[in-house]
């Protein structure tokens, strides 16, 4: 059994030094990413759904690399909101 933390979770909040340090082309790198990101999140959730058993093999190798697609925009998206 799971059991659920009383404790709110938390999460860390990206910081600049500057309010208005976004380029025009890392804003619209930004508003690409933010696009692509539910896309990648819907071919993930998609790979894993089934009526049948769990996925394995080359199908679970499938939904890792949409995983890992996911990881690459958030990532990317923490980079420019950081510098």
């Amino acid at each position: 059994m799971v059991r659920m933390s009383d404790e709110a979770p938390t999460y860390r909040t990206p910081t600049r030094s500057s309010a208005i340090g976004i380029t025009p082309a890392e804003a619209e790198e930004l508003r690409e990413l933010y696009s692509e990101l539910p896309l990648a999140a819907e071919a993930a959730h998609e790979a894993l759904e089934s009526s049948g058993p769990l996925p394995r093999g080359l199908q679970l190798g499938h939904f890792m690399e949409l995983q890992a697609r996911i990881l690459e925009i958030v990532l990317r998206v923490e980079e420019i909101l950081t510098r």
